[in-house]
């Protein structure tokens, strides 16, 4: 009984191993800035030829982090909401 849920996952392990990519390069984005496009990045200035996957959000939690670049994020009355960037607010 110990080998059927190794049985189970067998198909789910061969599966993912099968559809693998040999590499993956992902890009962050965050709409007022992001790691791939640099701080303050332009979604249109993204250089897509260079990545195979986009992670892109909408907005930013506060959380004070310690090393934040974006000034409007260490404001400490807004503590845990979300920002959002321009590009993506309400008109």
């Amino acid at each position: 009984m110990k080998r059927l849920p190794l049985l189970a996952a067998l198909p789910l392990l061969c599966a993912s191993a099968l559809s693998a990519q040999p590499l993956m390069s992902v890009g962050y984005f965050n709409g007022g800035g992001d790691v791939t496009a640099g701080p303050g990045g332009d979604i249109d200035k993204l250089d897509v030829r260079q990545i195979t996957h986009l992670n892109y959000s909408f907005g930013l939690i506060y959380n004070d982090e310690k090393d934040e670049t974006n000034a409007a994020l260490k404001d400490p009355a807004h503590l845990h909401e979300i920002w959002l960037s321009p590009k993506v607010r309400p008109a």
